[in-house]
């Protein structure tokens, strides 16, 4: 297997570097790792006409649906997030898109995990289940790699570990979210946007504790997350706060788009 050391573009201001394993499904480009593939497109399905019409007759509060999907359905997933980081994701889902679109979120779908062989969803039948014309489809993956490395003892990046080091590991957890606001009932794709973030989790190696460890930092953010010391739950927290992050930015990419067609002559 591939070593491929590179230092991410939002990590240059920690100084950190982080030792990247090349998986099947990466694309490396330059310094950078490019992770996941998209999957919105296995959950459109043949007969959805892909962006055939734009949001320019759509009326400003217009009755939307919400449905999360938690897409590990390649080999190189990361495992889905738990229960409740899944309906943590789904609730700031709908709060991000209430804030940056004019769209009304009247109803939100159960949540899903969708693994190999279950991309399949009917959509005209949920909305009709939900009394709704219009769906929001929000589908989030992700890709995550750990390796060994040493941490700052004091847990500050900046500093370069003048304090010394510790033995470690960091688990870069690369997130994308993609959003598809869909007429259920034609299949028609009315517009489409998607976001990519990377964060990372910090733990120390084996029985070693301190008061800095295990911590979460986000990418272009320098406020560090504590995170739960259990490792199950610290790696569920890193894959939540991720596909947060992912999906707002995808929903501010979406009210771009929406201004831009706005504007169109």
């Amino acid at each position: 297997m591939d070593q491929i050391y590179c230092a991410h573009a939002g990590l240059m201001g920690w100084g950190a570097a982080f030792l990247i394993l090349a998986l099947p499904g990466f694309t490396v480009s330059g310094c950078g790792v490019s992770a996941p593939a998209p999957r919105l497109d296995a959950y459109l399905g043949t007969a959805t006409q892909p962006e055939a019409a734009t949001m320019t007759g759509l009326p400003a509060g217009l009755r939307v649906g919400l449905a999360v999907i938690n897409d590990v359905a390649v080999p190189e997933s990361a495992p889905p997030l738990s229960e409740g980081a899944l309906a943590f994701v789904t609730d700031q889902a709908r709060q991000h898109i209430s804030r940056a679109l004019p769209l009304a979120v009247v109803k939100v779908a159960p949540s899903s995990v969708r693994k190999a062989g279950e991309a399949s969803v009917a959509w005209e039948q949920l909305a009709r289940e939900q009394g709704i014309e219009h769906l929001l489809i929000a589908v989030i993956s992700s890709v995550e790699v750990t390796s060994a490395t040493t941490l700052p003892l004091d847990g500050t990046q900046e500093g370069g570990g003048a304090m010394g080091r510790l033995p470690g590991s960091s688990t870069v957890q690369h997130a994308l979210a993609e959003l598809a606001l869909v007429d259920a009932k034609t299949g028609t794709v009315h517009a489409r946007s998607e976001g990519r973030t990377l964060s990372t989790l910090e733990q120390l190696a084996g029985r070693l504790t301190s008061n800095a460890y295990p911590v979460i930092r986000r990418s272009g953010r320098m406020q560090r997350i504590a995170a739960p010391r259990d490792d199950a739950e610290a790696h569920d927290l890193l894959r939540s706060l991720a596909a947060d992050e992912a999906i707002e930015l995808a929903a501010y990419n979406l009210k771009g788009r929406w201004a831009r067609t706005r504007l169109a002559p």
